[in-house]
């Protein structure tokens, strides 16, 4: 989102010249239908599952536990579904208005401006209002990623001290403040080099105690007894909250189209959105409902938590740690490298800020690790607040803004040709996306701040 000067130029469209004037200035103009040093499908569709599969994916046998067996497992194949149509929206939406505009490389707050931009005259002034809107609900679910971390980290490096110690363990403040010391000092990483390192070593060693957790959870003994298969609506709405934070994927989508050779291939049966959609909800019911299966009632915030108390478990909670710790400053990064970039724009007219530039930006890394760490400190329980963050900004990202994104685009086109079809078909969807996620957020707000 830096240099947008740079590739500033007039959006090509039938509004009048001063509204496409101040249409979002990374816009460049382009003929290319086809981006020949872009990514293949399969490695856009490798990327999606990457990006979308994270620590969320463990807290789905408490979202079981929380919703009950049958109703978690709908849950899960309808949360698939809703986020396959959401990413569908927002990219059908992002091609329309590069084709029609000859746009390219529209990010998430990109679109959503362009598409109020072009859209009815009386709607046309919210476009700048609705990028920032989104932009702030991305920054918002990077800032609810960390807090989570925040949370994850102390509550397994608790468990850590209950291995190697036989003293009593310090209070959780302790363990915080052991989390946040160390957070401090990696978020100072600035090169992209050394980023996309940490991220590729992640994501193995992500991959490798996925594994290593499914081989646990597969195997005998389950649970002998009944277990519930609904559970009370309140249970219900934190386990949604729970499910929409393990699929977030709207904030990513858009970045990948952007990388593809041939960016059509995101759509069909065989596309990169049906495949990853389909693959990430197999991979969620299999870890969700095992999960539940072995533990049942006993399942925890994170199922790593649940693991036995072996050396082995012990090694991989470690290696866990190492990985969240790591994952935590990519997930900062993106915070900082949307946010920075204003915040310099407006100080850099005073000397003392451009002779201690790197001293502020470090100090603005430490500010957003403590912010992350009140808001942990205020909702301290992993399950509770990875339901919180799903509910507000998951919900925002996945269920309210892509809706509102696609009736812009394209209702002032449906009207216009009389497609009745096309306006009952999704018009019908669009409010149905509204209507779930302003009932979800609502109440999910509702039911964690009462628990």
């Amino acid at each position: 989102m830096q240099n947008g000067g740079e590739k500033s130029e007039k959006l090509e469209t039938t509004a009048d010249s001063d509204t496409e004037a101040q249409v979002s200035q990374k816009l460049r103009e382009t003929e290319e239908v086809e981006e020949p040093n872009g990514i293949t499908a399969n490695q856009a569709l490798m990327n999606m599952c990457r990006a979308t599969i994270g620590t969320g994916v463990l807290s789905l046998p408490l979202a079981f536990k929380q919703a009950g067996l049958w109703c978690g497992f709908l849950l899960i194949v309808i949360a698939g579904y809703f986020t396959y149509l959401s990413c569908h929206k927002l990219v059908e939406s992002s091609q329309a208005l590069s084709k029609r505009h000859k746009l390219k490389k529209l990010d998430y707050g990109e679109v959503a401006e362009v598409s109020f931009r072009q859209s009815f005259p009386q709607i046309r002034f919210l476009g700048n209002f609705f990028r920032l809107f989104t932009n702030f609900s991305i920054l918002l679910m990077q800032m609810g990623i960390c807090s989570v971390f925040t949370v994850f980290l102390k509550e397994h490096l608790e468990e850590i001290w209950t291995r190697i110690s036989s003293s009593p363990a310090p209070s959780s403040w302790a363990f915080f403040g052991v989390v946040v010391v160390g957070l401090c000092f990696i978020v100072m990483v600035r090169h992209i080099k050394t980023l996309s390192y940490v991220s590729l070593a992640g994501n193995v060693v992500m991959s490798i105690v996925l594994l290593l957790v499914v081989q646990d959870l597969v195997g005998p003994p389950y649970i002998n007894g009944p277990l519930p298969k609904f559970e009370s609506l309140g249970g219900i709405i934190l386990a949604a909250g729970n499910i929409m934070y393990a699929f977030e994927s709207q904030a990513v989508i858009l970045p990948l189209e952007n990388k593809m050779r041939r960016p059509g291939e995101m759509f069909g049966l065989r596309g990169v959105l049906s495949l990853g959609c389909s693959a990430t909800t197999i991979i969620y019911q299999l870890i969700g409902l095992f999960g539940f299966l072995k533990y049942g009632s006993a399942v925890r915030g994170a199922i790593t938590l649940n693991l036995p108390d072996t050396e082995f478990y012990f090694f991989v909670r470690v290696l866990l740690v190492i990985v969240v710790y790591f994952t935590y400053l990519i997930n900062q990064f993106i915070i900082v490298d949307m946010s920075w970039p204003g915040i310099t724009a407006h100080f850099e007219k005073f000397a003392l800020f451009n002779r201690l530039h790197l001293l502020f930006e470090a100090g603005y890394k430490v500010l957003l690790v403590l912010i992350a760490f009140l808001l942990a400190a205020c909702v301290p329980n992993l399950g509770q607040i990875t339901s919180l963050v799903g509910a507000t900004a998951g919900n925002l990202l996945a269920l309210l803004i892509p809706p509102c994104i696609h009736t812009a685009t394209f209702l002032p086109e449906w009207l216009e040709k009389r497609d009745f079809k096309a306006i009952a078909l999704h018009m019908s969807s669009n409010c149905l996306f509204v209507a779930c996620g302003l009932f979800f957020m609502i109440t999910g707000v509702i039911g964690n701040l009462s628990e």
